[in-house]
């Protein structure tokens, strides 16, 4: 068994380089823990995501968070 990487992801696991640009992900349960990091990493991979969650205060700042990354990758960094 592997272990798992600690700390933020910032790269598809096995260092795949995904090339989403045009493609739009709608992401549930994306403000924290596994939703959120799924969030990142299709920003990471230039998609447009879109993030469902329950608590519109931690939603808000999910978003911030996934802007800057896909802003990072030098993607559109889109969510809403």
């Amino acid at each position: 068994m592997t272990k798992a990487p600690s700390g933020p992801m910032t790269e598809a696991p096995g260092g795949t380089d995904l090339d989403l640009k045009g493609q739009v992900a709608v992401v549930t349960g994306a403000n924290s823990g596994v939703g959120k990091c799924a969030a990142e990493l299709l920003a990471l991979a230039g998609a447009d995501v879109t993030l469902v969650c329950r608590s519109r205060e931690r939603g808000e700042q999910a978003v911030a968070d996934v802007r800057l990354a896909g802003v990072a990758a030098g993607g559109a960094g889109s969510s809403t």
